[in-house]
């Protein structure tokens, strides 16, 4: 049976991560009509453990445990579960690493009050997706 992530845990989820984009040890996720919050990459792997979320909305830069080692445990463990990365890093080496790993999507932090609808929306219909700072796709022309 597949999940429905509803407009309101949505909004939610956005509201969070717009007032928490300054904050780089927060993770958040939707679910099934939920949206949930953990303070680092242990305490998340540890919700996951109880929660079936469709979509993690992860920092890399966490305390306790990065961002990437999480997705490494997550792909072992929690397959399933879709990964959008939230970060600072602009550099290649960040975004290749990550999209090795087989995220769904990579959306830098000041892109994210435009573009974290956006994000979820390619995502939640079996696309990838990625900030348009880094795809040369800003209207910006950056």
């Amino acid at each position: 049976m597949r999940g429905r992530v509803s407009r309101e845990s949505i909004e939610k989820t956005k509201s969070k991560a717009a007032r928490l984009i300054p904050v780089s040890s927060q993770i958040h996720w939707a679910c099934a009509g939920n949206a949930g919050e953990a303070a680092d990459g242990l305490e998340l792997l540890q919700l996951l453990q109880k929660t079936s979320p469709h979509l993690v909305i992860l920092d890399l830069s966490m305390p306790n445990i990065g961002g990437m080692a999480v997705v490494e445990e997550m792909r072992r463990n929690h397959p399933q579960v879709k990964v959008l990365i939230l970060s600072m890093h602009k550099t290649r080496a960040h975004f290749c690493r990550a999209i090795s790993m087989q995220v769904q999507g990579y959306l830098l932090k000041e892109d994210a009050g435009a573009e974290l609808l956006s994000a979820i929306k390619v995502i939640r219909q079996g696309g990838v997706y990625v900030s348009p700072l880094l795809s040369g796709k800003s209207p910006l022309g950056r």
